[in-house]
Formats: structure tokens, sequence, C-alpha cells
């Protein structure tokens, strides 16, 4: 089972601990606070209503990968930081020890969308990249409470 721990700060300081649990057995994701468990974000959400303040929004991205990523993607913290190690990966073919990098072995993606995330309308929208191959996604999540899309992971386009 694998598992990721979030904790943050409530509106009245209280910390709040999320546990992100990876149940292989059940074949499902699940998030505990306390005695409590969620099965979707929207749940949990709905309970810490506060989630979706601006403040929050690192920690609200964080939890959606690793809770609808299946702890497949890593979130893209610094889009310019990304984007160079990506096009220094596929200009050079070869990592610091040498081996080469999986990235380096696909054809090069447009790059240039990847931003900090933002919210469009009702749907937060994200980027994060994928851990094994280092391939860049944007993820799309409903950001308000009246939004009921599914959490969508996107491979961007390739470069032209």
């Amino acid at each position: 089972m694998d598992m990721s721990i979030f904790i943050w700060s409530r509106n009245d300081n209280a910390g709040v601990q999320v546990t992100v649990e990876a149940d292989a057995r059940k074949g499902r994701t699940v998030m505990r606070v306390g005695p409590d468990t969620y099965t979707s974000l929207d749940a949990l959400a709905a309970a810490f209503p506060e989630l979706r303040d601006e403040q929050l929004r690192d920690t609200y991205c964080e939890l959606c990968t690793q809770f609808h990523g299946e702890g497949r993607y890593q979130r893209i913290e610094n889009p310019d930081a990304f984007r160079e190690t990506y096009r220094a990966l596929l200009a050079h073919r070869e990592t610091g020890d040498g081996s080469p990098p999986a990235a380096a072995d696909l054809a090069p993606f447009d790059l240039t969308e990847i931003a900090a995330p933002r919210i469009s309308g009702d749907t937060l929208v994200f980027y994060v990249k994928d851990i094994r191959f280092g391939r860049p996604y944007r993820v799309e999540a409903p950001w308000s409470g009246k939004a009921s899309a599914p959490v969508s992971f996107s491979l961007l386009p390739l470069s032209e």
C-alpha cells in the first residue's frame, strides 16, 4: 500500500493531516483524516472547504496529483526550470552520469503552455510530469463545488 501525507493549517489555525493511500488489494485510492475516509477529492473539499481557498491551491494540486495520479506523476512546481531541464535533456541526449534520459527518447513536446496553477471558470489547471518518462501533462480538475467534471490528465502536444 502506497501512501502520501499532507498537512495544512485551517482558517482557525488547527492543523489537518490527510493521508492518501493507494490500496492495490481493493483497487482504489482513499484519503483519511483522523477516523474519516474520503473516496473523492470533492468529498474531502466539501468537508474542508478551505481547500479551495487561493492560499491552499498548491496543496489542492498535490492532493489531486496523488489521489488521481496513483503515484505516477509529480507536479511541475517551477515551469521555467522544468522547460530548461527538459530541453537540455533533448539537446544533449544524456544525463550527468552518461545514461540516456527517458524524455530524450521521445519527440519534443510543446512546453509553452506550462505555467503556475490557474483557475479557468470552474476548473483548476496545472501541470505534472510522469515520473517514469518525464512527459508533461496538463491536469484539469473541478475547482468549485458546483463543477462535477472528472479530473483529466492530458499529454501535451508535440512541438511542430
